[in-house]
């Protein structure tokens, strides 16, 4: 049945990886087939990790949202404000999701989108390429940061509508557009630039053979696309266009960190980039990921001089300092620094000479121990020793006061033995006969 009140436990690996089990619990497959060095072991790995997302997917995942209610937002969270500008979602298209060709904004980047195939059938140089990706990646990084950063400090784009006889909706709405072709666009040319130098690629230079770039490729798209789609669960399309910079925190409640900021603060800034560099490694061009990580830089600079300030502003305390993956590598590394003070200090000269004269005190203790126990071993045996002897002299000194006993007073005759001379009123026989008998014997033997 449904368990009621619970609420799932995120701590220690568990708060650094999602489903630690079935992600990071699997990289001793990838290892053994590195050990192996094995294409094949390596496939075979990628397939069964494959198979065991498929059940997390269609099995754990649905039990565990339908036992623990999911790793989603209450609806307790989202206040009445939020709930308003509701109307405002959910028809929105994101890259080319709900695409509605009855909207001019959304034919505007249908064809903007439809340029850059045809641009790569023209053959132009790889230059070319590059600095198209380049530009649109500056376009969507410094163009969107500069009206959100005039946005967050005067409200400069919902103004300038305003000023206009519009509404901060009608500002809000054209925002959007704008933002979804800029990002469209941003990945489109980076996509086109790969592909163009795939196709030309002289290999002079290799990250590997197809078969080890093929996999590892696809686990980092993988991460992306899952990433973008994490971020987006969590934010909902509210977040995902940044509508507190337009609305305000009324809109937005408090700050969430479930599902995948649960792991990290930025998770846009670090996995979602996870895209650009498989689709690099495909490439397989240099050129191409110093691409991804000029762009990663590009969106790691607009949070750092956008997004954060902003957050700070409008939320205060309410942000997190770190995220999961980072608080439990701090606390270990916290733990390794500790450990090696603690190591440089027991190997301190001070510190050695106090070891050492424990050690020969330790050494003094034992030696005057063992002395001890043999002394005392020596007089117990001693001791044993003279018990033993005085039992040999107590037992002769029976014997002899045995003898001496007898001699003096000699065993009673057997005829006198019944008689007893005081119970029968006789009286006493004198000694003296017996005596002079003895006397006059005595004398003639000395005759």
């Amino acid at each position: 049945g449904v368990r009621e009140h619970l609420d799932l436990s995120f701590e220690g690996v568990f708060e650094m990886f999602p489903h630690p089990m079935y992600s990071v619990g699997y990289f001793f497959y990838y290892g053994a087939a590195i050990i192996a060095q094995s294409y094949t072991v390596l496939w075979v790995s990628l397939f069964a990790h494959l198979l065991q997302m498929v059940f997390l997917a269609l099995v754990e995942n649905p039990h565990i949202e339908r036992t623990y209610g999911g790793d989603k937002p209450k609806a307790a969270d989202e206040t009445t404000a939020r709930a308003r500008y509701s109307i405002f979602f959910g028809q929105d298209v994101l890259l080319l999701k709900n695409l509605n060709l009855f909207r001019a904004s959304d034919v505007l980047m249908l064809l903007l989108v439809l340029h850059v195939p045809l641009l790569g059938a023209l053959d132009l140089s790889l230059s070319f390429y590059f600095g198209l990706a380049v530009l649109w990646r500056l376009i969507h990084t410094v163009g969107t940061g500069v009206v959100l950063h005039k946005q967050s400090n005067s409200q400069w784009f919902t103004n300038a509508y305003v000023a206009q006889g519009s509404s901060i909706d009608a500002a809000f709405y054209n925002w959007k557009a704008l933002y979804n072709i800029t990002l469209l666009m941003s990945h489109a040319s980076f996509a086109l630039c790969c592909l163009e130098w795939w196709a030309r690629a002289t290999h002079e230079f290799t990250f590997g053979s197809i078969l080890f770039r093929l996999p590892v490729a696809f686990i980092l798209i993988s991460i992306g696309l899952w990433s973008a789609s994490a971020v987006l669960d969590v934010l909902g399309e509210f977040g995902w266009f940044y509508g507190d910079f337009f609305y305000g925190a009324a809109a937005s409640a408090s700050l969430s960190y479930q599902g995948i900021y649960r792991f990290l603060n930025n998770p846009d800034t670090i996995t979602g980039f996870f895209l650009l560099y498989g689709l690099a490694l495909l490439a397989d061009s240099p050129a191409m990921v110093s691409l991804a990580l000029f762009s990663q830089g590009c969106h790691w600079a607009f949070v750092m001089l956008v997004e954060k300030p902003h957050m700070k502003r409008l939320y205060g305390d309410q942000e997190r300092k770190e995220g999961g993956i980072e608080k439990n590598v701090k606390s270990r590394l916290l733990l390794i620094r500790e450990r090696k003070a603690v190591r440089r200090v027991l190997e301190h000269p001070i510190a050695q000479r106090a070891k050492e004269t424990i050690e020969a005190t330790r050494s003094v203790l034992k030696e005057a121990t063992l002395k001890a126990s043999d002394q005392l071993t020596s007089i117990g045996r001693t001791a044993s020793e003279l018990q033993n002897k005085a039992k040999v002299i107590i037992d002769e000194t029976k014997t002899k006061s045995k003898k001496l006993k007898a001699t003096i007073l000699p065993e009673p005759r057997d005829d006198d033995s019944d008689e007893d001379p005081v119970s029968l009123g006789s009286p006493p026989r004198s000694p003296l006969p017996h005596s002079a008998s003895a006397s006059d014997a005595e004398a003639k033997k000395n005759q």
